[in-house]
């Protein structure tokens, strides 16, 4: 079920105002965590407000890679909000908006940039994963990235259709 939802992912691109922010998915390790931290898989989010998302596990957060899924994901002349990650620099010349939070002063700007709604499903995300499952492996955290997705785009469905995905996604992939 979670490979046909990820090969059922939406196929049109995001507009508006949208959230990219990346981070880092794995077991539980002492020492650095974040960037560079060993034995994580970086993984990137791509949010409509009020709207769907889309995550991706992906080999690095460099520039070209960040932008290129900016591309894909977004339509050109959206407001595109960021962390300060030197690899979001220069979406301007792609035909985007950028909107920067410097979170080492705020989270929400005075102006109202933030990039909330991506955290929050980062949080929800990995407090679900980590809570259900011990260890996920490289080779399917985009299966369940693709479910965690599935859940939160389906989240406005009626309760009853919601409970019934919810159990049939409980099945854990062999």
């Amino acid at each position: 079920i979670r490979k046909a939802i990820k090969d059922d992912s939406l196929t049109h691109q995001l507009s508006g105002h949208i959230e990219v922010d990346e981070t880092y998915f794995g077991g539980k390790r002492k020492g650095k965590r974040g960037r560079g931290a060993a034995g994580k898989t970086p993984v990137v989010g791509i949010i409509q407000r009020n709207g769907k998302v889309r995550t991706m596990a992906v080999p690095n957060v460099k520039s070209t890679t960040l932008k290129s899924l900016v591309k894909q994901h977004v339509e050109q002349g959206s407001t595109v909000y960021t962390d300060g990650w030197k690899g979001y620099k220069g979406l301007e010349k792609h035909g985007f908006t950028h909107k920067l939070v410097d979170h080492s002063k705020e989270f929400l700007s005075n102006d109202g940039n933030h990039t909330n709604s991506i955290e929050g499903h980062w949080r929800l995300s990995k407090h679900k994963l980590y809570t259900r499952y011990h260890r996920i492996s490289d080779k399917h955290l985009p299966d369940y990235l693709a479910e965690s997705e599935f859940k939160f785009n389906e989240r406005f469905q009626p309760d009853f259709i919601r409970l019934v995905l919810s159990r049939l996604l409980l099945v854990p992939l062999r």
